[in-house]
């Protein structure tokens, strides 16, 4: 499949990155910093694997429970991933507003759903961010998929994405405990402020690759939506892409509304439950900024040049490292150092939550980002993966395998192995070798030949 960045043209995916950046951070500086990281973690992926591939075309009923990104909504993603960085600094500093932490709330609660899959969409969007009861949000499940799973599903995954919520947002919001005994976080009091932010930012965190879809969703006379899987790259959509569309109609606010209608529920804006942030009375004078304001001009042709020579650089530095050794770094901290002087493995556990995967060096530069890994989750547990890394040097694999039955949360270990290069040298020569005797052997039925011949050679008459 064509490169969607490819396909549009390269200053329009810069100016639609830079348009996101910017609308997060609110400030130009980090947004071509959060930009420049995005695209370099983007072009730094590993390679993964073709067993993923086979299982998905060869079991096409079952089920996806994690979307494999086109590069569009990668780089979309990883743009609202670079950006957490700094906003836990400004949040340090107490420089943040309200309005600040309404977008990172929303945008958080994006970024952790999308890499799983429209389920765990469809419950952040109606329970974490709007108050529909479970029932309501199996509805709206099942009328658009046309999928059942059962109730205490859906509250296993609230309950997980309330933990990673509460995990980036500390102390800054806080749980109640309902009459049912379900946790939920305390509400701002003025809801109706903040309706034009919100839809503001949902038309800003939707799928890119689904752009131009809303038309598709109308109300057939059956009350039932209109499919709208047709318009996404020709007769009939992909699994990844029809589930990239779910995600969609879960976030898009014109999409949300209609879904809301269908299914005669109150409106979003009716059902709206963004939490309460504790904040400094410093902050307290920024709180009346509701909206975004004027857009930042676009991208000037030395910003553009700064990031391409800056991307090019790194590049040209990871073609010459011959790296020693490499640092693990799970969502920006570090884990652990793997030498690779010899063959060997390495193996760090994971806990829950855990997100993006970085492989750095260093250099005579210094440190260097030398390959990225997604992570995924499926049915509140790690998804297996396995990738590879290549180097001056050697081949350098990852693996995610999960640990079942894990008492306290999902659990995985990622295990790192490496094979040097002469190592693989010698494999790559003897399948050279076998190719070519092969080649040069002759064709079977002059074998065939020549053994009859062997064979009348030794007959005896007896």
């Amino acid at each position: 499949m064509k490169n969607q960045i490819e396909q549009l043209d390269q200053s329009e995916a810069l100016e639609k990155g830079f348009e996101l950046a910017y609308f997060i951070a609110q400030d130009r500086t980090n947004a071509i910093e959060v930009l420049t990281g995005a695209m370099d973690k983007l072009s730094t992926q590993c390679r993964r694997q073709k067993r993923r591939f086979y299982w998905r075309y060869n079991h096409a009923c079952q089920p996806i429970r994690r979307i494999t990104h086109q590069e569009l909504d990668a780089f979309q993603w990883l743009i609202m991933l670079e950006s957490e960085p700094c906003e836990r600094a400004q949040e340090q500093r107490g420089s943040h507003s309200l309005r600040d932490m309404v977008v990172r709330y929303i945008k958080h609660l994006v970024q952790i759903t999308m890499p799983m899959s429209s389920f765990y969409v469809c419950v952040g969007m109606n329970r974490l961010l709007y108050s529909y009861s479970t029932s309501e949000t199996q509805s709206a499940f099942e009328l658009i998929t046309e999928r059942f799973p059962g109730a205490d599903q859906y509250r296993r995954a609230k309950k997980m994405l309330t933990s990673q919520l509460r995990e980036r947002f500390g102390e800054r919001v806080e749980t109640i405990r309902t009459r049912h005994g379900e946790i939920r976080f305390k509400t701002l009091e003025d809801q109706s402020r903040w309706h034009g932010l919100v839809h503001e930012c949902l038309a800003m965190f939707s799928p890119w690759s689904t752009e131009g879809l809303c038309e598709h969703f109308r109300t057939k006379v059956e009350d039932m939506p209109q499919s709208c899987l047709p318009a996404v790259g020709g007769a009939t959509a992909g699994p990844d892409a029809q589930e990239t569309i779910y995600c969609h109609m879960f976030i898009e606010p014109v999409c949300r509304e209609n879904l809301s209608a269908v299914l005669s529920f109150s409106s979003p804006e009716a059902r709206l439950a963004l939490p309460r942030f504790a904040m400094k009375d410093e902050t307290r004078g920024d709180d009346s900024i509701e909206t975004q304001g004027p857009r930042a001009s676009k991208l000037s042709e030395d910003e553009k040049a700064v990031i391409a020579g800056r991307l090019n650089a790194t590049k040209a530095r990871r073609q010459r490292i011959r790296p020693g050794s490499v640092n693990v770094v799970v969502d920006g901290l570090e884990r652990s150092q793997f030498d690779l002087a010899g063959s060997g493995q390495m193996q760090i556990e994971l806990a829950e939550g855990a997100k993006l995967i970085e492989i750095r060096g260093v250099d005579e530069e210094g440190d260097l980002l030398l390959g990225t890994h997604l992570i995924s989750y499926a049915d509140e547990a790690f998804e297996s993966s396995k990738v590879v890394r290549s180097f001056n040097n050697g081949q350098l694999g990852l693996m995610v395998s999960p640990i079942p039955n894990s008492v306290d949360g999902a659990r995985a270990i990622l295990t790192l192995s490496f094979k040097r290069r002469f190592q693989m040298s010698w494999w790559g020569a003897f399948a050279r070798a076998w190719r070519l005797v092969r080649l040069t052997r002759p064709p079977e039925e002059t074998r065939c030949r020549c053994h009859c011949k062997v064979d009348a050679a030794f007959s005896f008459n007896c």
